[in-house]
């Protein structure tokens, strides 16, 4: 009768391939796990880097900030802070920046929605020539309906 075979009947030899080889494959995703984890570490500290040498907004709450709002009407005439329309607007900007020396100047555009692109170019334009960098815009209002 012939005898069947039982899996203690392996050769020692593949009994310790195969632990070579499972042990190898456990090392390798070990290996993968730390990389992962030891790079994410890397982006991390890079980040935090990056964001310290930003500048922040509350550590610019000390300086001194004036804002001026410039409105541009649907039919092109530009105000300052709600006065009455400007006639030169380089001028009158060139004056406030010599107005406001040691100050940090901020200039909000406030453009009616029917004004015409071109009027927004021409207070950028003037603002350029101002040498004023910090300006926002916001679009539509109520005084202008």
């Amino acid at each position: 009768m012939q005898r069947i075979a039982q899996p203690t009947d392996r050769p020692l030899h593949w009994i310790l391939f195969g632990l070579i080889l499972i042990f190898c494959v456990f090392l390798f995703m070990l290996s993968r796990i730390w990389l992962v984890c030891y790079s994410s570490v890397k982006v991390e500290t890079a980040l935090k880097q990056i964001d310290s040498a930003l500048p922040h907004a509350d550590s610019q709450a000390g300086e001194d900030t004036s804002e001026v709002t410039l409105d541009i009407a649907a039919d092109g005439s530009i105000s300052l802070d709600e006065s009455d329309p400007v006639t030169d607007l380089s001028a009158s900007l060139r004056q406030l920046v010599e107005v406001s020396q040691g100050t940090k100047l901020l200039v909000t555009i406030r453009a009616d929605e029917k004004a015409a692109y071109e009027d927004v170019i021409k207070a950028l334009n003037a603002l350029a020539e101002a040498r004023i960098k910090n300006v926002t815009f916001t679009v539509g209002s109520e005084e202008f309906k």
